[in-house]
């Protein structure tokens, strides 16, 4: 290492850092927006769920209201800004989970075509329905024509999803 630096070198070292701190606060000036987006988010969503004609969500134990009658005309959906309708329409994957079981490798090496692989979850139980890899609700296996299905029996609060959709 010299024992002085040029005054060049200095001022360019001081420029990359002060460069480097104009990224780290830009950085964090757009995490900050993109937190409040999400809250406003989840403003939104909420405000539209509970406007009128719309049915609020059953407090946790309470059984949903029978639904009204159908209106005479439908109201539209909601109008959301151009950023929210883009933040709306990313893709998740939705997973219903059937059972978790541990397992340790040399048994998983095991597993052959036609194996059963068993999980102490009853067939009757509910199962958690998954976005993104994290809990957001749970339900009743159900088949719908040759299809699969869930019906959902308990829902998160819209601001506690998109949290978890936010991997926070």
């Amino acid at each position: 290492m010299p024992d002085s630096f040029k005054q060049d070198d200095v001022d360019a070292l001081l420029n990359q850092v002060q460069e480097g701190n104009q990224t780290l606060a830009a950085d964090a000036q757009a995490l900050e927006q993109a937190a409040q987006t999400a809250t406003d988010i989840a403003g939104e969503i909420h405000s539209a769920q509970n406007a009128p004609g719309i049915p609020a969500e059953p407090a946790p134990g309470q059984a949903a209201a029978p639904p009204a009658p159908p209106a005479a005309a439908p109201a539209p959906g909601p109008v959301y800004a151009p950023e929210i309708q883009r933040l709306l329409a990313i893709e998740v994957p939705v997973i219903v989970q059937l059972g978790v079981r541990r397992m340790n490798v040399g048994e998983v090496m095991h597993f052959a075509v036609g194996a059963i692989v068993e999980f102490s979850k009853s067939a009757e139980e509910e199962l958690e329905l998954l976005a993104n890899n994290k809990g957001i609700g749970k339900g009743y296996a159900v088949k719908v024509g040759e299809n699969f299905g869930i019906k959902l029996t308990a829902i998160g609060p819209v601001k506690e999803t998109i949290r978890k959709l936010g991997g926070v």
